[in-house]
């Protein structure tokens, strides 16, 4: 049975109002490191922040791989793990992964003794 070609993902209308649209692809590494949604193209970081205040899931989980990656920003592991927790909390079902290494690897996360 062949598969139909997944279509890219799709920024919220909301998002595309700049002249080139922020667009995100899923990318994987062969290592197993975290999957994320590379940034390309024009991009409002603004924008991206606001829509993640007012709960959009898709933009939160743009903006921890951000955070993750140290694309666009600072690197920051907490503030991502904290948009991955945001973003699963709302079914996001693709972060869940990136939130799972995360605590695999005690990365953004309290760790045990």
């Amino acid at each position: 049975v062949a598969r139909a070609a997944t279509p890219p993902w799709q920024p919220p209308s909301s998002l595309t109002g700049a002249a080139a649209p922020l667009r995100a692809s899923p990318r994987a590494t062969r290592a197993g490191c975290l999957r994320t949604s590379s940034l390309s193209g024009a991009m409002d970081v603004t924008e991206l922040r606001r829509q993640a205040d007012q709960g959009d899931a898709n933009a939160q989980s743009i903006l921890g791989h951000c955070y993750y990656r140290e694309e666009h920003m600072p690197q920051d592991y907490t503030k991502a793990v904290a948009l991955f927790r945001r973003a699963t909390d709302q079914g996001h079902l693709d972060v869940q992964y990136s939130l799972w290494l995360c605590y695999r690897d005690g990365t953004g996360v309290p760790q045990d003794d």
